[in-house]
């Protein structure tokens, strides 16, 4: 995560790993459940951003589809199949040091597995990461 002032240079706001931070998962029924009726692996994982502010908070949640179904995200009907990956983040209470500066978020994803097939797909609105070889 880095902040960018107004003229979209990097601020000393940023956090470059996640590796270190005591977090909780959360995880109910080991994981497996629904998302908008389709089969799905989803994890939550919390924490506390510290080094930024004792009130900073990140939230990521992953979810990993099982089946291929149709949902809706947003205003978008979003067709998705078995072994596409979905994330969201939440970050809250971020000290912005200027009014109007804003975030970056990069994230790295690393797979291991038999058989790996990466299949990158995009569509207007994203890029569609689907994961095999599980």
């Amino acid at each position: 995560i880095t902040e960018y002032d107004p003229s979209d240079k990097k601020t000393k706001n940023k956090v470059t790993s996640f590796a270190s931070l005591k977090g909780d998962f959360d995880n109910p029924n080991g994981g497996q459940g629904e998302y908008d009726g389709v089969s799905a692996l989803m994890n939550t994982f919390r924490a506390s951003l510290d080094k930024i502010s004792s009130e900073s908070e990140f939230e990521f949640q992953s979810i990993l589809f099982q089946e291929t179904g149709d949902l809706v995200i947003g205003n978008n009907a979003v067709s998705v199949h078995d072994g596409n990956l979905k994330f969201s983040v939440n970050i809250t209470n971020w000290p912005f040091i200027e009014q109007d500066s804003t975030l970056s978020f990069c994230i790295n994803i690393k797979f291991k597995g038999d058989n790996d097939i990466i299949n990158i797909e995009n569509d207007e609105m994203n890029d569609i990461i689907s994961f095999g070889g599980f």
